[in-house]
């Protein structure tokens, strides 16, 4: 069977559902059974994050200067491509099916159904993706969802009662609780990003779903009290602009840190030093940061809602995202209490310990070979 993934949305700077396709494409290339041809088509500068394929074939696109360019590159010309290598069924990593096409089976993985929420995004973007996931879901063989919270999000809003399936993500190894560390590299990290103190974390696009917002507020509450830096990591995204003009009107400029998109080893290095990581969000499919937190035994803080009590189980402090005070009140308890900073410190690295990329493309491949009639030959 000749199955295709289209990866184009992985660029050179990939953030969470670019994370999702590396770490899926690599682990199904460890374990994918020889029934299945899967070609997995990227863009040029993506070929970093596959050095060692050996049983999956990669097939390079191009380079896209913009999501825009790449997405209508996608709309116009995927399909065709597809055609020409004879593709029996494709996955697409995120929604984005070509509209017009409609010949080739495919499987969707939705991580989320952020854009009907108001605020999230603007109008035509969110309008955009409410139409292309609404003909993907309705032509699909099969959608993915990384949480049962996303899988009946699904369910509800457009009436489906099968072809859903939760495959849980996983946290790339590299994330792991360090008994030796280098010191110099993380003095480096201190002098690189002006960091003093202690810190508390946080690891996300600056937009409003992730609530950055109320976690500085909550900051603010505390900050006189505690000797503590808040620590962004993350890419600037829709409606940045609010959240540092409310460090500046705090006049916290000189306690909160922005770092932009960081790499792998700083962040592990982060991770590993943080007296604690915070996630807000309003909205999460499933939440990838939280869980590399835990696999480095950080204490974690996160919202009660969507599916992040999920990731977290009983590993974590969970907060109202919507109150403040909440997430003021249970930072501090954290940061102050050293003898629950340590018991959730070792429930995180057990919890984290739950998930799985290989795991995730196992579930994958099971549902491909569902789709493809292959099942029973699937052991």
């Amino acid at each position: 069977m000749n199955i295709g993934i289209d990866a184009l949305m992985i660029d050179d700077k990939p953030t969470g559902i670019g994370w999702y396709g590396i770490n899926l494409i690599n682990s199904i290339d460890k374990v994918v059974d020889q029934s299945l041809n899967i070609n997995v088509y990227i863009q040029e500068k993506a070929k970093m994050y596959f050095k060692d394929i050996n049983n999956i074939n990669l097939k390079i696109v191009g380079n896209f200067k913009s999501n825009k360019e790449r997405i209508c590159y996608q709309q116009i010309k995927m399909a065709s491509i597809f055609k020409k290598d004879k593709i029996d069924f494709v996955h697409f990593i995120d929604y984005l099916i070509p509209i017009f096409f409609n010949k080739i089976p495919y499987v969707i993985t939705i991580h989320d159904l952020s854009f009907y929420e108001k605020n999230f995004f603007n109008i035509s973007k969110s309008l955009f993706k409410r139409i292309i996931t609404k003909i993907s879901i309705n032509r699909s063989k099969a959608i993915i969802c990384d949480s049962n919270w996303t899988k009946k999000c699904i369910e509800d809003k457009f009436n489906i009662t099968d072809k859903v399936y939760t495959v849980y993500l996983g946290y790339d190894k590299i994330y792991k609780r360090l008994k030796v560390q280098d010191e110099r590299i993380m003095d480096n990290i201190r002098n690189k990003y002006r960091i003093k103190n202690k810190y508390i974390l946080f690891v996300g696009t600056i937009e409003p779903r992730k609530n950055l917002y109320n976690l500085i507020k909550a900051f603010n509450k505390i900050s006189k009290s505690v000797e503590h830096q808040l620590i962004v990591v993350g890419k600037k995204g829709w409606m940045f602009e609010n959240v540092l003009k409310l460090v500046e009107n705090l006049k916290l400029e000189n306690k909160i840190i922005f770092t932009d998109y960081i790499d792998n080893v700083e962040m592990l290095y982060l991770y590993n030093n943080a007296d604690i990581s915070v996630y807000p969000s309003i909205y999460e499919g499933f939440g990838i940061p939280p869980l590399e937190a835990m696999a480095c035994g950080s204490p974690v803080v996160v919202s009660n809602v969507t599916s992040l009590p999920e990731v977290v189980g009983d590993a974590a402090l969970l907060v109202d995202p919507f109150n403040v005070d909440d997430i003021a009140d249970k930072i501090y308890k954290v940061i102050s209490d050293r003898n629950l900073n340590n018991t959730l410190r070792e429930k995180s690295v057990i919890q984290a310990n739950k998930f799985s990329w290989g795991k995730c493309a196992m579930e994958t491949l099971d549902i491909y070979l569902k789709v493809g009639g292959l099942k029973d030959e699937f052991n």
